[in-house]
């Protein structure tokens, strides 16, 4: 079965999501009967960092300290490493935000440290957006021009924080970086280390810094960032997020470099290292996803889905639709199935706007698995995923709409539904907006538009609609029919993998013999 699919019963619900088109009609309380009610769905938090943004640029600084004070005051979110105030502060200071508004900043509080950090720590992105990622040889004359003086300004501003901070360990945290594009020596660059972490030892930027000056392409080898990542796990071994130190060093020592079982002794202890760490800090998302890219290269699922579960339950909402993927099934051998939970996920994250989550969920309340069958439940959300714009949410409610399945009956509102899901791009809702206009259940037969809707479909290659249009070419009324090219779609399906298409395909033949060739069903 492929990654993106759920087949239950009379679904299948495979595809991209396309853009939403309409308002959302507000999901009534019998939506999330036997699922979880819209408070108990985990979402990220959400970082002010727009806000923020938005005093800086205005010249508030007033207001734009009270926020940040206010967010250094909410201290570290629970499963986090990183507190509320510096996921503002990186996000104030990253790449693409104006540097002007910083020196605005800075000359209304010269003697505050804050301002200086800041702008130093801007300094450091724009740096690099001036230098490009590219390899040395590659960065234009202009670019290192604008590397070094916006590294030169970041350090004058970060020495400056530096002594008006000087319980912070930030600035020198973020001298580091200073340090490695500016080729300080190791002595002193350390220095800057053990005074970071000496302020504060859960300074993740500064160990993630330090690791990055000694990587070979830098200043050091890859023995001195093994060596380096090695000393921090002894000095505080309690502290699982020094692992992702060791990770890169362990990706640093190329063939050879290592006796085999070093490697896997440490390999081991990494592996081990990084559960702890996905444990303690479920909520931290740029620790746990590199963890997780980690257990995909080596094939470790339960760790994968252990990285999974961390991350939807922190509220990611693509995280909670793969993981109701992995408990549906759909993502197989990664955990045992439980359809149950599986629905609970799909609907949390179908409250966050992931459509194949609300098909998803359609699907298994259409279908009963896990949650008790309900054809009207199910078309709730069916609904929810058509107005977000999935497609095949699109088809499935224009489907329902024209039978009454889980609503009330409407052929002109399932007519548009299945139209639009057509021009969407999808081929079963074209057949199936074609035969209702073929089948007089659903009011007088229109054979023009029927005809046109299963061209269509059969230009994007649906057996299905080849099998309908040769038939109604071979069995038709006399103003359609054309029995060699109804007797050709036929074939077409039949090749497609259509076998019902082979009884209309004989059918046809004994009627025109002279059109049989070799390994046309007898």
């Amino acid at each position: 079965m492929r990654r993106a699919e759920l087949v239950l019963a009379i679904l299948c619900l495979v595809g991209a999501p396309a853009a939403a088109q309409d308002p959302l009609t507000p999901l009534p309380p019998e939506a999330f009967e036997g699922l979880c009610p819209p408070e108990e769905h985990p979402r990220a938090e959400d970082h002010p960092v727009d806000e923020v943004r938005a005093l800086l640029a205005a010249g508030d600084v007033a207001a734009l300290e009270a926020r940040l004070a206010e967010r250094r005051a909410a201290g570290t979110g629970a499963g986090d490493l990183v507190s509320r105030f510096d996921h503002v502060l990186d996000g104030l200071t990253a790449r693409g935000v104006p540097l002007a508004p910083f020196d605005a900043w800075c000359a209304a509080r010269p003697e505050d440290g804050l301002p200086f950090l800041a702008r130093g720590m801007r300094r450091i992105t724009a740096a690099w957006e001036a230098r490009g990622t590219g390899v040395a040889a590659t960065v234009p004359e202009a670019g290192w021009r604008g590397f070094r003086e916006h590294l030169e300004g970041a350090a004058t501003d970060l020495e400056r924080a530096r002594a008006l901070l000087p319980d912070d360990p930030r600035p020198a945290a973020n001298l580091i970086t200073v340090a490695m594009g500016q080729g300080w020596p190791v002595e002193r660059t350390r220095a800057l280390f053990d005074e970071a972490t000496r302020r504060d030892p859960r300074c993740f930027d500064a160990y993630n810094a330090m690791t990055t000056y000694l990587l070979p392409r830098w200043h050091g080898s890859p023995q001195a960032v093994l060596t380096f990542a090695l000393e921090q796990l002894e000095a505080r071994p309690d502290e699982p997020a020094l692992y992702l130190l060791l990770n890169v060093a362990l990706q640093e020592q190329g063939r050879g470099r290592l006796r085999e079982d070093e490697r896997a002794r440490l390999h081991e202890r990494l592996r081990q290292g990084l559960a702890r760490l996905v444990d303690t800090y479920p909520a931290w998302t740029a620790g746990v996803r590199p963890v997780m890219e980690l257990a995909r290269a080596s094939g470790d699922r339960a760790l994968d889905a252990a990285c999974v579960r961390a991350l939807a339950g922190a509220g990611a909402a693509g995280y909670q639709q793969r993981l109701g993927e992995m408990l549906a099934g759909v993502r197989p051998g990664y955990l045992e199935p439980d359809p149950a939970e599986a629905a609970r996920w799909f609907c949390r994250a179908a409250v966050q706007g992931r459509q194949a989550a609300a098909v998803n969920l359609a699907g298994a309340l259409i279908a009963g698995k896990g949650v008790a069958r309900d054809e009207a439940q199910g078309f709730l959300w069916l609904l929810r995923a058509a107005e977000l714009g999935h497609p095949h949410g699109m088809r499935h409610v224009g489907s329902s709409l024209l039978v009454g399945r889980g609503c009330a009956p409407d052929v002109e509102r399932g007519r548009a539904w299945l139209e639009r899901a057509a021009e969407a791009g999808d081929a079963p809702a074209m057949r199936n907006l074609a035969m209702s206009f073929l089948d007089t259940r659903f009011g007088e037969r229109d054979l023009a538009r029927g005809r046109a809707w299963l061209e269509r479909a059969v230009e994007e290659a649906d057996g299905l609609a080849m099998m309908h249009l040769g038939g109604m070419l071979t069995r038709g009324p006399e103003e359609v029919r054309d029995l060699p090219g109804g007797v050709a779609l036929l074939r077409r399906a039949l090749a497609a993998g259509v076998a019902a298409a082979a009884e209309d395909l004989r059918e046809a033949l004994s009627r025109a013999p002279e059109l049989r060739r070799p390994g046309d069903p007898e």
